[in-house]
């Protein structure tokens, strides 16, 4: 039996704005999976190569890429969070409508940026909210936040799955829009009248000056921690992006699953993934963060190569079940020892810059890892994910862990 001790690790004071930032992250994450679940469909009706639909996952990254570029500056500028996290989520769920009836590979590249774009203007906010809100539980609010995600794309390709069985992947495109407008729509009357500016500069402050802001993002760029967290993450999500590209692919092209089975696959390893994410954040609470961020980069290297040895198709179910309880373990790790390095008027800008290096990688594994299937086969795409996860892994070393993984104050110290 649990104790009590332990169980009081995971009470969440005043949960109800974290389990409505995992909500609104998982409209964010049901709509890119469920893109990524088309693309195989996408790709066989267009008579692409692999290299080309390497591209179209490219795009969103490129879209990411430019997002990291201006959602950090402006959310903390303005003090505004929770109004570009409800615009995110209204242009995300518009791109996937309009892939639906878009009849050109262009048009095609043009909303997949803009989700791209869309997503990245939800995270850093979001997390910001989050750090803002739970200074003193940040590893498991951020694990809650975490959840969204892996619902998200656990539950998108699930519906998408038999949605593609009975009408097409056209109309399923065009109903996945629809679901994150309306998490848009309770978001905004919720959490609207909680959009304060805020900053490190007094309870009264709105936002920061230009000035100030370029000042504190050089201190940003001076911080190893930073730096090497955003390194570290870039490379880890440049495989995760790989993993999102060509594993519908390979369970298409590879082992022969029909949609429903490809959905049911993938929703398999994304509920690993939602049920480690809070447990994830609470041992990096207790037990610190690289500790924690080193056995979960080791174990999913090993599992990914792993994966490449199944030919049989339910035993290749459960080991994306397995495949996902350690993978999705990574991102509140990485995140709240970010937030522990920066303060709070600069956390959606330390996030960003994470992100932006993602985007960077982002842009550029898919399409190589397109060029990689197209020359070698699909399976090489699979030892190519490894191996980043191991070099994600020797990163994580050389990144300072002074060991105190507690909150951070809410905000600068007047000068």
């Amino acid at each position: 039996m649990a104790s009590p001790r332990f169980l009081s690790a995971f009470r969440l004071p005043n949960a109800g704005g974290a389990w409505l930032m995992c909500i609104g992250h998982a409209a964010t994450h049901w709509v890119s999976a469920i893109f990524y679940m088309l693309l195989p469909f996408i790709r066989e009706e267009m008579g692409m190569s692999y290299a080309e639909a390497g591209l179209l996952a490219s795009a969103y990254q490129t879209g990411f890429f430019l997002g990291s570029l201006a959602s950090g500056p402006v959310v903390d500028i303005t003090g505004r969070r929770v109004v570009f996290q409800v615009g995110a989520l209204v242009a995300i769920g518009a791109a996937i409508t309009v892939i639906g009836v878009a009849e050109n590979f262009l048009l095609y590249l043009v909303m997949v940026m803009l989700m791209g774009g869309a997503a990245n203007f939800w995270h850093p906010p979001a997390i910001a909210f989050i750090s803002d809100t739970y200074p003193n539980n940040r590893g498991l609010a951020l694990g809650v936040h975490g959840m969204g995600s892996n619902m998200g794309e656990a539950y998108g390709p699930l519906i998408a799955g038999y949605l593609i069985t009975l009408i097409s992947w056209q109309g399923t495109a065009i109903a996945a829009g629809m679901p994150t407008v309306a998490v848009a729509f309770i978001l905004f009357i919720i959490l609207i009248g909680k959009d304060k500016p805020v900053s490190g500069k007094g309870p009264q402050s709105q936002g920061q000056s230009m000035t100030e802001y370029l000042e504190n993002f050089a201190d940003l760029l001076r911080n190893p921690i930073v730096v090497g967290i955003s390194c570290m993450s870039g490379i880890r999500s440049a495989g995760q992006t790989l993993v999102k590209t060509f594993l519908p692919l390979y369970m298409k092209d590879s082992l022969g699953m029909g949609a429903t089975m490809m959905g049911w696959a993938l929703f398999v390893m994304q509920h690993g993934g939602m049920i480690v994410a809070p447990i994830a954040g609470v041992a990096a609470d207790r037990y610190g963060r690289r500790r924690m961020l080193i056995l979960v980069l080791s174990v999913t290297s090993v599992s990914m190569i792993a994966l490449t040895f199944i030919e049989n198709k339910m035993l290749f179910v459960v080991g994306m079940g397995a495949f996902g309880f350690v993978t999705y373990a990574m991102r509140p790790i990485s995140q709240a020892w970010m937030m522990d390095a920066v303060p709070n008027d600069m956390a959606a800008s330390s996030m960003s810059l994470m992100f932006l290096v993602q985007g960077i990688l982002g842009m550029l594994s898919p399409f190589l890892g397109g060029w990689l299937a197209d020359a070698h086969g699909l399976e090489s795409v699979f030892y190519l994910i490894a191996g980043l996860l191991l070099i994600a892994n020797a990163v994580t070393f050389f990144i300072p862990d002074p060991s105190k993984h507690v909150a951070q104050p809410v905000t600068k110290p007047a000068e």
